[in-house]
């Protein structure tokens, strides 16, 4: 370098720079770095050279990113489809060597060439520049909370430049973004993704005493099941496990592995998770094994009732497994089979059959008559279709029709929905490439979102009172101390509903009274029961209403009206008493003693249930199985899962009200002929 054509600043620079030490080869590295970000230029490491019989580095080389140059093979296009690369290298004669001094073990600069050949870039062009991209150790941490929580990466990129004031001053590109995810994932999954899976499952379990999971592997060590539910979904479905819904369509990994999730209602009718599960194969054997883990997990507590797709090897599961559970087809997905095996006209008339409330007898009479039909729509190939499904339909109308479940505990459930939403919840930020670590992660947030919704219900329940819309004040003001804001206002159109009805007469006896009550100017009567008027104990109705949807009906309302009486114990559901626990259970969270209080005695009332109960044998085996399972220390090693064939998700349909498009001529859209035999172009000619 020439000293005459350097200025006083440049000349103090550079003395400043050779004469200065570093601690350590990343410390030299790093002040040249930044010094080349203060110029608008990107450093490069160059050569190194080691000390003699050892590894120790003695020197080390910085070049400009620019210098050298590329081949000129490499800028020929012959033969060659792609188009080259812009070229980057100028044979810039910028350079710097640091050398190491042992006898002090210092850093010195032993050359330095300051001397570009290049335009540099402008201060807001730096960031991009390749040294000067890098992503700190808090931008990971916010990039890994951010897909926790759902967001894609081109959205954490987009987040990122509001937050830092514009992409040149986020320090990264999107480029770098999606490496350092794909990086970090692939650490995860090391050891792979099935291992890494049980290993989460496992620091789970040490998180959480209550926390529960099994899974079985085949002959080669692979992952065919597995299932998983923490101690708020155990304590959960003891309170609102009497209806479960599932189904198996799902699909959110790249093994194409059914994912399963055991959803219910809760006490302010929203959804929450009891269990959930990924099957390799959608065979009797696996959903099988599916429910006895789950009444293993749920201490052999078996739901009322259940309702699933229509897959015929969880049906004949469920009938060997759960014999005494009543068993519903999700209605929408029968709504859908029927838009593809019946003609658009037939839909209106087998949609009133399905949700047609009446006797079996009167259902059979409407079939028949429905079934007439059928002859004289379509052609008689279509017409065979039609008879084959509807033949095999109503070999299980008692799974699907109205009027063979209209007394069975479904909480006014037809379909499986809220485990579709839970799907689709997932669905919204996971792909069918996903591994299965990254599913079950992301699970995890969907449940924390789940309960922190239905947190600030229990807040919102507990900080108000419902405002009464009737005269009946005393029995709406009871009702709504008793139930949630959204079983509060079922019961309430039932209140209102009671103005409806008359009571005919009363039968007493010596153990109970009997009310007869009828609708104005119907012929249609009720019983509704009561055991004593004065402490009300016990009320029922004949139309069942309250033992199937958990809501008293408009019928013990007009008996309740008539009493003056408030809103009886006996006609809220028991899971309504979990609201009141939710409180003590959060602050005994918070305290070892009171944790450990309430934990006896909670055991000590279920030991006691269960040895009323009878089953104090099988109770044992499981606490054996699940010590078990805790002790476990040997090192897990399975395979990951084979890529399965499952039978998915039905394809969508049009609505199946819909009639199918007319083909129209392209030419003047009309549905009675085509362009070929068009009269509009005939004229022409």
């Amino acid at each position: 370098m020439s000293a005459p054509t350097q200025t006083l600043e440049e000349l103090a620079e550079y003395e400043y720079i050779v004469e200065k030490t570093f601690l350590s080869e990343d410390n030299g590295y790093e002040f040249f770095n930044a010094f080349a970000r203060n110029k608008g230029f990107s450093l490069r490491k160059g050569k190194v050279t080691r000390a003699p019989n050892k590894d120790d580095i003695s020197s080390r080389q910085y070049l400009c990113s620019k210098a050298g140059a590329r081949q000129p093979k490499f800028l020929i296009m012959e033969d060659k489809k792609r188009r080259p690369r812009p070229v980057t290298r100028f044979e810039c004669p910028f350079e710097v060597v640091i050398k190491h001094k042992p006898e002090m073990n210092v850093w010195y600069v032993y050359k330095y060439i300051d001397t570009h050949n290049h335009v540099m870039a402008r201060s807001n062009e730096v960031g991009f520049l390749f040294s000067h991209r890098r992503i700190s150790d808090r931008q990971k941490k916010e990039i890994l909370a951010y897909q926790t929580a759902g967001l894609r990466k081109y959205q954490i990129m987009d987040v990122l430049e509001q937050q830092y004031g514009g992409p040149h001053n986020v320090g990264h590109v999107t480029k770098d973004l999606y490496n350092f995810s794909y990086l970090n994932k692939k650490a995860k999954i090391a050891d792979g993704d099935a291992n890494a899976v049980l290993q989460f499952m496992k620091q789970k379990q040490l998180e959480d005493s209550e926390f529960f999971f099994e899974y079985k592997t085949s002959a080669e060590g692979r992952l065919l099941n597995l299932f998983w539910c923490d101690g708020q979904s155990r304590l959960d479905y003891q309170a609102f496990g009497d209806l479960v819904i599932f189904d198996s369509t799902y699909r959110t990994n790249r093994y194409k592995m059914p994912f399963v999730p055991f959803v219910g209602l809760n006490h302010h009718r929203s959804t929450t998770i009891f269990a959930c599960a990924i099957v390799s194969h959608e065979n009797v054997e696996s959903f099988e094994w599916l429910l006895r883990t789950l009444l293993v997990a749920m201490y052999n507590k078996e739901p009322k009732s259940i309702i699933t797709d229509g897959d015929r090897a969880m049906r004949k599961a469920i009938r060997v497994v759960l014999p005494n559970t009543d068993h519903r087809l999700c209605a929408w997905h029968i709504e859908r089979n029927a838009a593809r095996f019946l003609h658009y006209s037939m839909i209106p008339g087998f949609r009133k059959l399905i949700y047609m409330r009446a006797s079996p007898q009167t259902f059979e009479n409407q079939w028949k008559s429905f079934f007439k039909k059928i002859n004289a729509i379509g052609k008689r190939r279509r017409r065979r279709k039609h008879i084959r499904w509807l033949t095999m339909m109503h070999t299980i109308k008692r799974l699907w029709a109205a009027s063979y479940l209209e007394n069975k505990y479904f909480l006014g459930a037809k379909s499986n929905q809220r485990s579709e939403s839970l799907n689709s919840r997932l669905h919204k930020h996971l792909d069918r490439k996903m591994t299965l670590y990254d599913m079950i992660d992301h699970y995890f947030h969907c449940v924390s979102r789940i309960r922190r919704n239905e947190s600030q219900l229990d807040c919102e329940a507990s900080q108000s009172i419902p405002v009464g819309i009737t005269e009946h004040h005393v029995l709406e003001n009871s009702a709504a101390n008793c139930f949630t804001p959204a079983n509060f206002y079922l019961v309430q159109k039932e209140i209102t509903r009671a103005t409806l009805y008359d009571i005919g007469e009363i039968l007493e006896s010596d153990v109970s009274t009997k009310y007869i009550v009828a609708a104005r100017g119907g012929t249609k009567v009720f019983e509704v029961e009561c055991d004593d008027e004065e402490t009300l104990g016990n009320v029922s109705c004949s139309c069942l209403k309250f033992e199937c949807e958990g809501i008293p009906c408009c019928h013990i309302m007009v008996v309740l009206i008539t009493l003056g009486a408030a809103m009886p114990q006996c006609c809220v559901l028991n899971s309504e008493l979990l609201m009141l626990a939710k409180p003590v259970f959060e602050e005994a969270s918070c305290s070892i003693d009171e944790y450990m209080r309430w934990k006896e005695i909670l055991e000590a009332e279920l030991k006691g249930k269960r040895k009323r109960e009878d089953i104090e044998g099988e109770s044992s085996g499981i606490e054996d199985k699940e010590n078990g399972l805790e002790a476990e220390a040997s090192p897990i090693n399975v395979q990951d899962p084979d890529i399965v064939q499952s039978k998915g998700a039905p394809k969508r349909f049009k609505n199946f009200l819909d009639r199918p498009n007319k083909r129209r001529c392209s030419e003047c859209k009309a549905t009675d002929h085509d362009k070929r035999t068009c009269p509009k172009i005939k004229r022409r000619w």
